[in-house]
C-alpha cells in the first residue's frame, strides 16, 4: 500500500518514469501474493495509466485487458469501463481506429450500468477518434462538448480534465484555431503545476507547453 501510494504521488506530479518503476514493483508484489495471480484493480489502473502515458503500448494493452476481464468477472462496472477506456486509448495510439471505435462502444455499454458515470469521458474519446480520422470540425465540436460536460466553460478545473484539454488543443491547432489551442494547452499546464517542483519536472507540464509551442501565433 505504501509503495502504491508513492507511485501514485509520483504519477500525479508527472514524474512518470520514476512512477512506472515503483508501480510495476507494486503490481508484481501483489500478484505474487495472490493465490489466483490477480491484482487489485486500484493498483492495476494506476500502472496502466502510467505505461499508457509513456507510450508503452504493448504493456498497456496486456494490463488493460487484464483489468477489463478481471473486473467483468468481479462485476465491477466502474473498473471494467476503465479497462475498455484504456484499450480504446491503446487502439487510438496504434492507429487502429475501427478497433478504437469498438472499445468506445463497449465502454458506453458498461457505463450504462455503472454507479459512477463520468460525464465527458466517452465524448472525449469520440472527439479523439474524429481527430484521428481527419474530421476536424467534428473533433473540435465534440471535444468542446466534452469540456462543457466536465464544467470547463463554467470555470471548473480538475485533474481529469487535463488530458481532454491536451486533445482539444491539438484538434484546435490542426483546425486553424491557434488562440483556442493555446488557451486549452495553457489551462492543461495550469492544472498540471501542482507544486513548485512539478513546474520543472512534470511530464504533464512539458506536454502542455509543447502544445502551446506547436500552435502558430
Amino acid at each position: 500500500m505504501i509503495r502504491n501510494n508513492i507511485g501514485i504521488a509520483l504519477s500525479n506530479l508527472g514524474e512518470m518514469t520514476a512512477a512506472e518503476l515503483i508501480l510495476r514493483e507494486t503490481l508484481e508484489t501483489f500478484r505474487r501474493g495472490d493465490p489466483g495471480g490477480d491484482v487489485h484493480p486500484a493498483i492495476l489502473i494506476n500502472y496502466c495509466r502510467t505505461v499508457l502515458f509513456l507510450n508503452q503500448l504493448d504493456t498497456a494493452a496486456v494490463w488493460y485487458e487484464r483489468l477489463f476481464r478481471q473486473s467483468a468477472a468481479a462485476k465491477n462496472a466502474s473498473m471494467e469501463a476503465d479497462g475498455a477506456h484504456g484499450l480504446a486509448e491503446v487502439a487510438l495510439a496504434r492507429g487502429r481506429l475501427d478497433e478504437a471505435a469498438r472499445w468506445i462502444a463497449n465502454m458506453r455499454r458498461v457505463y450504462a450500468r455503472s454507479p459512477e458515470p463520468r460525464p465527458g469521458t466517452a465524448v472525449a474519446l469520440d472527439g479523439a477518434l474524429a481527430h484521428a480520422r481527419g474530421h476536424l470540425a467534428a473533433a473540435n465540436a465534440t471535444l468542446g462538448q466534452a469540456l462543457r460536460q466536465m464544467g470547463y466553460f463554467a470555470g471548473t478545473r480538475s485533474y481529469q480534465m487535463r488530458s481532454v484539454l491536451i486533445r482539444a488543443a491539438a484538434a484546435a491547432r490542426d483546425g486553424g484555431e491557434a488562440g483556442r489551442a493555446v488557451e486549452y494547452a495553457r489551462a492543461a499546464a495550469d492544472i498540471a503545476i501542482s507544486d513548485s517542483l512539478s513546474e520543472s519536472r512534470s511530464a504533464y507540464v512539458g506536454q502542455a507547453r509543447l502544445g502551446m509551442c506547436r500552435s502558430p501565433g
